[in-house]
């Protein structure tokens, strides 16, 4: 990990500035929060899944399709895992699912512009 941590892009890239061994301790902070998050159990939701993948990943469906009894949307966006929250399509894609449960219900309840 040393090593990696030394690489000049590796650095830029996770944008780190402070010393090596602060570097190091975060990053083993990480891997720890992360290993305990994929070990708990999901449970089976009866609620539509929707799912969008970038290139950095192989084919997610069955694995999230186990945890749910209801349909599982899936799209595969070509981009990477970082970039994935900056893809326009995944913004457009979310806006359009949630604006109904976002638009009032009544005129009364509407916000003038």
């Amino acid at each position: 990990m040393a090593r990696l941590l030394a690489d000049a892009e590796v650095r830029e890239h996770l944008q780190w500035e402070g010393a090596e061994a602060e570097l190091q301790a975060a990053m083993v902070r990480y891997r720890m929060i992360k290993t305990r998050l994929y070990e708990q159990a999901l449970p089976v939701v009866d609620v539509p899944i929707w799912l969008w993948r970038s290139n950095a990943h192989g084919d997610l469906r069955a694995a999230w399709q186990a945890h749910t009894r209801k349909a599982l949307h899936y799209r595969s966006l070509d981009v990477g895992h970082h970039a994935i929250l900056a893809e326009p399509r995944l913004s457009a894609d979310l806006l359009s699912l949630l604006a109904p449960s976002i638009a009032p219900q009544h005129r009364a309840e509407r916000v003038p512009d």
